[in-house]
C-alpha cells in the first residue's frame, strides 16, 4: 500500500474492506492482466518493477475483475456509497468491456522478463509520443488511459 497514491491507497481501503472474507487477497497474491497493452500503461505508472510473462494455471486464479472499478473509486477518493457499488461490482467478477482485467493469482511460473524501470522511457515514446522528461507527471496520468496512438 505504501507504494500507491493517497487516492489509489483509499481505493485500495474500500476494495478491502468490501471484500469481506477475501480481505487479504488483494495484499497477497500475484497481479495479471491478460492485455500487454494495458500491462505497459499500468507498468509505466510503477517505479521500481518488472514485467514478467507469466505461465498461470487456470486452478491458480482467485479473483478476475475491471481494473477500472479500482481507478473510478480512486477518482472519488472517499469511501461513499458510489465508491461501494463499483467496489461491489469489482467482487462480483464484473469484467467491464474485457479490455483492463486484473486476475489476482495464487501462483504464477515467470516465463520472460518483459520489461524493467530502464524500459519506461521507450514505452512513454511508443505508446504516447511522449519523450521524457520534456513532461510532468500530471501529463502522463492524463494520458495514461488514452487509447495507443494509431
Amino acid at each position: 500500500m505504501e507504494d500507491l497514491e493517497p487516492p489509489q491507497q483509499t481505493a485500495e481501503r474500500i476494495l478491502r474492506s468490501a471484500a469481506g472474507v477475501r480481505e487479504r487477497v488483494r495484499a497477497d497474491l500475484i497481479f495479471t492482466f491478460d492485455s500487454l497493452d494495458w500491462t505497459k500503461r499500468y507498468f509505466m505508472g510503477k517505479s521500481g518493477r518488472t514485467v514478467y510473462e507469466l505461465e498461470v494455471d487456470e486452478k491458480d486464479v482467485v479473483h478476475s475483475a475491471d481494473m477500472m472499478y479500482f481507478n473510478k473509486i480512486a477518482d472519488i477518493n472517499a469511501d461513499t456509497p458510489e465508491a461501494r457499488a463499483y467496489a461491489a461490482l469489482y467482487w462480483q467478477g464484473d469484467r467491464g468491456d474485457g479490455k483492463r482485467v486484473e486476475h489476482l493469482c495464487a501462483a504464477a511460473r515467470v516465463k520472460e522478463v518483459l520489461f524493467t524501470t530502464s524500459d519506461i522511457p521507450a514505452l512513454k515514446k511508443e505508446l504516447y509520443d511522449i519523450n521524457p522528461p520534456d513532461h510532468g507527471d500530471e501529463e502522463f496520468y492524463e494520458n495514461l488511459f488514452k487509447p495507443p496512438k494509431e
